[in-house]
């Protein structure tokens, strides 16, 4: 049988991680990025291209988490709302590629899709749901499949990071963001060894169990910060300062 890799119980939070925690509001709401990082002539363009009527929302200037946290919000106010849903995903995905726009036009491509559009918006309301739910196992399996994914192009990497963004406020176990850098760190650094990789490549479809498993360990980690701080710490704190590899300033 093989073995589903979940957390090992005596993972210990990186020293550089501990040292970044407890300024939530600068360091994970407010980070974001510019317009000349985000490209929002070249989404504006194909957007437009595709009939959608989504735009990216900046706040002065910026796309920040805040922003995106508020695109999760209104798609959950009306989840009947496509275009409030698609506005979500192309902010995430503005977000998270940067400038090089690498496959963006082939995720909108295949997203919208005429053949496959309605069953790629149901999947993707599927998967927001159960993120707001607090079930990050319903919210991951709605998008990953054996061998690939639900949505062509739309991997962990960017799909959790979707996720995670519908899944602000939630009652549960939070959505939040894994990528091969935070994978990789985690090994590294925390001493998940059994995280899926492939040599030094991190870069995976994950197993639903752990997804879960790095959820709830992030959520653990900071719970056990809040109390020996007697402050909130919030798990995507966690998340930002082992993708930064390094002490935030």
């Amino acid at each position: 049988m093989r073995r589903t890799p979940t957390a090992p119980d005596d993972l210990e939070l990186p020293d550089y991680v501990r040292q970044s925690l407890g300024r939530r509001q600068s360091l994970v709401l407010d980070h974001g990025f510019d317009e000349a990082t985000i490209g929002t002539t070249w989404w504006d363009r194909e957007l437009t291209r595709h009939g959608a009527s989504a735009t990216v929302q900046m706040t002065d200037h910026k796309l920040t988490r805040s922003d995106l946290f508020r695109l999760g919000h209104d798609a959950a106010a009306d989840p009947t709302d496509d275009d409030a849903l698609l506005a979500l995903l192309w902010n995430t995905l503005a977000w998270g590629t940067g400038r090089s726009q690498r496959g963006n036009r082939r995720r909108i491509d295949a997203v919208l899709d005429p053949e496959r559009r309605e069953h790629n918006v149901a999947l993707l309301q599927t998967a927001a749901a159960s993120a707001r739910d607090g079930q990050p196992a319903e919210a991951y399996r709605a998008l990953v499949r054996r061998g690939g994914t639900a949505i062509r192009g739309l991997g962990p990497a960017f799909f959790t990071k979707f996720l995670y963004f519908a899944s602000e406020g939630t009652p549960g176990t939070r959505c939040l963001i894994l990528d091969a850098r935070v994978a990789h760190n985690l090994a590294r650094d925390a001493g998940w060894r059994s995280l899926p990789h492939r040599g030094n490549n991190y870069s995976y479809n994950w197993y639903t169990d752990t997804y879960v498993s790095y959820c709830e360990l992030l959520e653990r980690w900071a719970a056990e910060e809040s109390s020996d701080r007697d402050i909130e710490i919030s798990p995507d704190e966690i998340e930002r300062a082992l993708f930064a590899d390094e002490v935030l300033e």
